[in-house]
Formats: C-alpha cells, structure tokens, sequence
C-alpha cells in the first residue's frame, strides 16, 4: 500500500503526524518527503496494496494541476487516491461521510482511521451548500487598493489569512456569508456568477517539453508520465524507475535525500537523478546520479548497469 501527503500548515502537520502514527501502527513502511517541491509528503508501503494521500487543510485548495498529478501516479501506480482534510470551504468535514473534488476522495481524518478498518464510508448526498465563486483578481486589487496586508485583512474580518490566501490564488468557492462580508468591506461585488459543478479533472497524455536526445532516451521504455513532482519521469520496462532531474548542486541534495527515502519503501524499483552539471558525486543517499551525457542511451541493460556501478 501507498500513501502519498501533504502537509500545508500546523494543523495540517498535526494531522499528518497522527496519521503517520496510525500508518506505523497498521504495519506500513513509509518515507517522508518534505523539503522539496512535491504532489505528496509521506509515501508509504503494505504488500501489493497502493493508496495514495494527499494532505491538506481544505479540500477546495487541491489545484487541478495536483489533481492531474495525483490521479497520473494512481492510473501508474495501480494506487487508490484520497485527499485527508478537515474542511471543505467554511464546513468541517463529515467523519461519517466521503466526499469529492476533482474526481478524487476525501476524507476527514477520522473517517481515515475507519478506512484503515475497512469500516464502510458511505458517500455524501450533499456538501458545502450556499457557495459561490469568488473572482480572485478582483479581490487582490481590492486589497491592494486599500492598502491592506493579508494579516491586517484578516484581523479586521475574522477569516483565516490561509482562507484569504486561497481565495487570492484562484476563484475558489467561498460560503455566502463569507463572500457577503468581503463585499460590504470593500464596498462591491466580488462573485463570479456560475453554479458550482464537479468536474473529474483528467489526466493529460504525458506533456514533457524534451529534446530528441531525452525522446531516444524514454524510447528505452514500455511506458512513463511525467510531470508529477517529485518525480520528472516515471517509467517502466522489467522493473519500474522514478527518475528526477536538477540543475544545481543544492537541488541534487534535496532531491536525493528524498529519492533515498523512496527508494527504502519502493525497494523494487531504480531511482536515479539526471544532473545539469557536468561533474559531481556519482551518487547521494544511495541515488545514482547520472550526468545529461551519461543519459544518453538507447538500452535498458545500459542504464541498469550504469546506475547499479553507482
């Protein structure tokens, strides 16, 4: 089993924290990732069995681009996803009920402890009534205008500075209430008018920009996606790889400290890094790190005995 999560601030790592504890408890091997740039922060492993996790305070704060990137690692994987939140816009989460955003399960982290039980989690008829799209551009002129700060936004109405910041980075849903209080605030209409509707975010064919040489290279494979942090590349033939690449000395380190956790719980595939320099330690943390010149190859068995020397 897999878990994948992320962590977003101390509530979040609170619940992180516990769920690793319960993860531990129920017998899985598990790696956190969390210093560098990730759709996930904890992966974790039991038998053949795969979920992936992602951790977040709201559910509405999942981007489609994590989406996308959460549900290519599931299709890859043969992974279950789930989102482990507390709210969903102003509401708690049900611990009785599972919910959906973006084609993707979520679920409080008590209904999670009951998932880790096989206990049945029975779907929700209806979630998160009276809500509206709040036009995020406008919001952030409107503030800026009035020459507040995001913390001086937030003492004067009593939202969350992480709620304002959420509303700021895209047109989230927002309950009425909220919404009609940053409206008299500032004075005009902040809504974008369309009802809210869930959408399945679907998984893009694989949209790495690369070079012929990088094309000859993924050419080795049977089949790989990309774009799904903090792996560039995954990719299969006899055995599976998940394949980073950096550009500087400092990035190399982060990324193979993570890719050292990885390579503990997904002990059965090769994870290796593709290095902008052209000199540097032949590996970090146990993780080969190959050179872009020393990528260039056209057959599996190449590769295989180039990072298994490192």
């Amino acid at each position: 089993m897999i878990y994948i999560i992320d962590m977003v601030d101390m509530a979040v790592d609170m619940r992180a924290a516990r769920s690793t504890r319960l993860i531990d408890a129920y017998g899985f091997e598990y790696a956190d990732i969390v210093s560098i740039r990730t759709c996930f922060d904890v992966l974790a492993v039991k038998r053949d069995e795969k979920l992936i996790l992602k951790f977040a305070e709201n559910i509405n704060s999942v981007t489609s681009n994590e989406a996308v990137a959460l549900k290519k690692l599931r299709d890859f994987l043969g992974a279950s996803v789930l989102i482990i939140a507390s709210r969903g816009g102003g509401d708690r989460l049900y611990d009785t009920s599972s919910f959906t955003r973006k084609g993707i399960t979520c679920l409080s982290s008590k209904a999670f402890e009951d998932y880790l039980n096989n206990i049945n989690i029975p779907k929700a008829h209806k979630f998160i009534r009276n809500r509206r799209r709040i036009d995020s551009s406008k919001l952030v002129q409107e503030r800026r205008i009035s020459g507040l700060s995001i913390r001086k936004l937030s003492n004067a109405l009593g939202i969350s500075k992480d709620s304002l910041s959420r509303y700021e980075r895209s047109n989230a849903y927002v309950k009425d209430s909220t919404l009609k209080k940053l409206e008299k605030f500032f004075s005009t209409d902040l809504s974008i008018a369309e009802h809210e509707q869930e959408h399945d975010v679907a998984a893009p064919a694989n949209s790495w920009h690369i070079s012929r040489d990088k094309q000859l290279f993924l050419g080795i494979f049977d089949r790989f996606i990309d774009n799904t942090p903090p792996f560039t590349v995954l990719a299969e033939k006899s055995i599976r790889y998940e394949v980073g690449t950096a550009n500087d000395s400092r990035a190399i380190k982060r990324l193979a400290a993570a890719y050292g956790e990885i390579g503990k719980v997904l002990s059965t595939d090769r994870q290796f890094i593709i290095s902008g320099l052209t000199h540097g330690k032949p590996s970090l943390h146990g993780v080969p790190i190959l050179t872009r010149r020393e990528s260039e190859l056209r057959d599996e068995s190449q590769l295989l005995e180039l990072i298994e020397s490192r």
